[in-house]
């Protein structure tokens, strides 16, 4: 190695050429991992829709009654449960009292069930109530 390749201006520039290149390729790495991530995500995405879809449509075609309601309003019922109460889609009881689709000899048990409900936040054991048709 003669004395110009050891100069400090090309030392220099050696060093900071490495530095470059090294910094490129953690830059590159940081992309292929962010890339791979985002990848990842996007599947976990995809699985999780696909997911919702299957289990709103195993709801949707339940031959169960099955309604949702939070603080006794109606939210959700599916077909099942409109036919039950003779109405023809969700729009006729969506925001509507619970309360207003049982018999009215049967909306005590309702009552003490959703407060029974509130207090232990789990499932509770069947009953069956009578529902009052439009």
């Amino acid at each position: 190695m003669n004395r110009a390749d050891t100069s400090p201006s090309k030392l220099s520039k050696v060093l900071i050429f490495s530095k470059v290149r090294e910094c490129h390729q953690l830059t590159q790495s940081a992309l292929l991992y962010q890339f791979s991530e985002r990848l990842r995500v996007e599947a976990d995405s995809d699985a999780l829709r696909l997911s919702e879809h299957r289990y709103r449509h195993l709801v949707e075609q339940s031959p169960e009654a099955i309604l949702v309601h939070s603080t006794g309003n109606v939210l959700y019922a599916n077909f099942a449960c409109l036919r039950l109460i003779g109405a023809d889609v969700l729009a006729q009881v969506a925001s509507t009292l619970v309360e207003s689709w049982i018999h009215v000899e049967d909306r005590d048990a309702l009552n003490g069930r959703l407060n029974q409900l509130a207090l232990v936040n789990k499932a509770i054991t069947s009953r069956t109530l009578s529902a009052r048709r439009r």
